[in-house]
This record gives C-alpha cells, structure tokens and sequence, in this order.
C-alpha cells in the first residue's frame, strides 16, 4: 500500500509466474513512454506559447477613456462613470449595489432639483408605488449611500423627496431654501 501511495501503480504477489512480470514491466514501460510523450509535447507548448510572445507585434495603444464623450457625470467631487456603473468621490471608486448606483445616477441626472420618493423607486426598482411605499423602500438605501458619499452631497427634502448637491457650490442653508421652494 505504501508503494500505491509512493507512486507505484501495480504489485505482484509472490510468487508469480514470468508471464505475469512480464507483462507487468511491459505496462509500466509503455506507461513511462506516454508520460514521456505527454511530457514533451507540453514543454513544446510552452517553447512555442513563450516564442509567439516574443514574436507579436506590440498592442495598439488603448484610447483615452476619459476623452469619451456621454461617459461620466459629475457633481462637484463626485463622478460618476456610465460605462463601468461606477462613483468616486476620489481616486477610488465607491463600493455600491447595483440599486444603490441606479438612485444615486437618477439623481445625478438632474443635480440641484428634488426627485420624488416614488420616481426613484420607478427607476431603481422598475415599479410603480405609493410615496409612503417608495420612502420606507428607499430608507435602507439612502443610509448605505450616505455611509458611502462624502457629507452633504444627497440632501432629503422632508415630504418632497431626494436630492444630489455640490456641497461646494450650495452652501446647506440655501440648499434647504431652495427645496422648500420647489413645487
């Protein structure tokens, strides 16, 4: 058993007949030939896989994807990348749910004016419901973004909804201001 276990893949029990060893020692040799075979044929591969490397022709440089156009928006620090679905606030993106960058897009797309509660949801989630349904819905997803966003950035209108600001450009008192004029 020790032997199986070292790499051995037969055994003979004593005694045994010559026939029997024979053909034995023949297994083990046509065995050992294809392990030889198989062997060769990857070192091959590899010989010919690190050859083509060397002998490609360098890749084509890759465009600037900052300069497509339609690709992101931002507010203030805060961008957003439409291709990849994607905020930061910085150099490093944010770690957000898909429902979670829907809203924070949906608000994106129209930065300074209050989106309504059951308008989000229409757009985050695909179905229409009550303001109050749309508030309680929404709840846990403004606290996870407001975990995640730099201060000030989404503004809740009481009765009204939700908004996305620059806390640069809108100091918070005028932010309130404008939302309780808002129709």
């Amino acid at each position: 058993v020790a032997a199986l276990r070292s790499g051995a893949f037969n055994y003979l029990l004593k005694p045994c007949n010559s026939a029997e060893l024979l053909e034995c020692v023949e297994k083990a040799a046509r065995r050992r030939a294809s392990e030889q075979r198989r062997l060769q044929a990857m070192r091959l591969l590899a010989e010919e896989f690190q050859a083509s490397d060397e002998l490609a022709p360098p890749e084509p440089p890759v465009a600037n994807v900052a300069a497509e156009p339609g690709r992101y928006m931002q507010i203030g620090n805060l961008k957003l990348d439409l291709f990849r679905h994607t905020a930061s606030p910085g150099p490093t993106p944010l770690h957000m749910t898909p429902i979670e960058y829907t809203f924070l897009r949906c608000l994106a797309e129209t930065p300074g004016r209050v989106y309504p509660c059951a308008g989000i949801v229409r757009h985050t989630h695909g179905y229409e419901a009550e303001e109050a349904e749309a508030q309680a819905l929404l709840r846990a997803h403004v606290r996870n973004l407001r975990r995640k966003l730099p201060p000030d950035y989404l503004v809740t209108v009481r009765s009204a909804g939700y908004m996305l600001v620059d806390p640069a450009e809108v100091p918070r008192g005028e932010v309130m201001l404008r939302a309780a004029a808002e129709p």
